[in-house]
Order: C-alpha cells, then structure tokens, then sequence
C-alpha cells in the first residue's frame, strides 16, 4: 500500500549525541518512484516513548516521470540532544516511495 505511512527505526546501541537527522529518498516520478510529502522524525531513549523532533516536507521538486533522482529530508536540531533511539515515520505522497539512506 503506497498511501500508508512507513517507520524506520535506528538503534544507536547507546546514548549518542544527535545534532540533526537525514533521510534520502528516491523522486522524479520515473517508473511511478515519487518523494515522499514529509518525514516526521522522532527520538527515544528506551525504545518505548518516543518524542517527535520535527517533521520536514518534500522540497520543491519536479516529479514529471523522466527521471529518478535522490531527495535530501533534513532536521537541524536547535541544540544537540542524548538519545539511543532515532526515528522516521515516512508520509508517501503519489505512488511508490523508496529510502535510500538514513
């Protein structure tokens, strides 16, 4: 189902320091591949309780179907901030969604 939300989850195995968050996904439209409307991005310490840091929208791209090409979802935190667990709840837009970094 290309319309449901997908969560991506990191375990750092301990408290590291996180300064912002990175996501690349694939867009343009080609072979029906569309960057996703946003990325919603959160943190935990347990795994358990999660904290939402922010969420980033899709750039203004084109997305006309001749090509694919990677798309950069970015959070600059305010200040660094002690967390084990790094979240990202992906909101596909129009057909397939695809990450290809985190």
């Amino acid at each position: 189902d290309s319309a449901s939300s997908r969560t991506l989850d990191v375990d750092l195995e301990s408290l590291k320091s996180i300064s912002d968050f990175k996501l690349y996904t694939l867009g343009g439209g080609e072979d029906g591949i569309f960057a996703p409307d946003s990325v919603e991005f959160f943190t935990s310490v347990d795994g358990t309780t999660w904290t939402s840091q922010g969420t980033v929208f899709k750039p203004n791209i084109m997305e006309n179907g001749t090509g694919t090409f990677p798309v950069e979802y970015r959070l600059i935190l305010g200040s660094n901030i002690n967390k084990r667990y790094a979240r990202a709840v992906v909101n596909p837009g129009n057909g397939w969604c695809m990450a290809i970094g985190i």
